[in-house]
């Protein structure tokens, strides 16, 4: 039990938008990130768009659109 709590998942899901664009979340990320910085790092890194995305279940979610 006390390893599971120190252990920390991240979920990273790819899913189909239309035709071949695509939508990549992150989600379960520490609420102490700046996620700032982590949406300036993705974004340089993939060459691609972000946000980040209120969800009532999920917290904050950051969405990359591209491949």
């Amino acid at each position: 039990m006390m390893l599971a709590m120190m252990l920390a998942l991240v979920d990273i899901c790819v899913q189909q938008r239309n035709g071949r664009k695509s939508l990549t979340t992150v989600q379960r990320l520490k609420k102490d990130f700046s996620y700032n910085k982590i949406l300036k790092d993705l974004r340089k890194e993939f060459c691609c768009n972000d946000t980040v995305v209120q969800d009532s279940e999920l917290g904050l979610v950051i969405q990359l659109q591209g491949d």
